[in-house]
């Protein structure tokens, strides 16, 4: 990990370590700040969602902190990749990256784990399934190499 400088009102006292929660509405998202961007009254913090996986830039007045009760239970999110594929082009592209969130955001999704690649356990391969659909599951990996966006990975 990186270290990045935070000011002393977004870190935990004695700590230096910045876990937040962001308050909006009734909801209350745990928040790992990753970065921070200085512009006086409206600086900005880049922060990881540690319980759903995704990320954003958020102005900081929008962060609290998180009671000490809730820092160190563990995050329901893990990084995952795609088990077994290459992208087709080399990187995958804007489009393709379209194309997938189109596909899989809001949906609910059987993840088949296929490897973990590092001992840390922070990091998980995964075959994604849309098992929505009454009389047949949809593979993710096969649609991406059906359209072209990827290729089987070769060990």
């Amino acid at each position: 990990k990186r270290n990045i400088l935070l000011p002393s009102c977004l870190t935990e006292p004695g700590t230096g370590r910045a876990v937040y929660h962001l308050t909006i509405l009734l909801s209350v998202p745990r928040v790992e700040v990753s970065n921070f961007i200085p512009c006086g009254d409206s600086s900005q913090a880049i922060v990881r969602y540690v319980d759903q996986g995704s990320s954003a830039m958020l102005s900081c007045t929008d962060l609290r902190p998180l009671h000490a009760q809730f820092r160190n239970l563990p995050c329901q999110a893990m990084a995952a990749g795609l088990a077994g594929l290459v992208p087709a082009r080399g990187e995958w592209t804007p489009e393709d990256n379209y194309w997938f969130n189109n596909r899989v955001s809001g949906k609910q999704l059987v993840g088949r784990m296929m490897d973990v690649p590092d001992s840390s356990l922070t990091h998980m391969m995964v075959e994604l399934v849309d098992t929505s659909h009454p009389t047949e599951d949809h593979y993710i990996h096969k649609q991406l190499v059906m359209e072209g966006r990827a290729v089987a990975a070769t060990r």
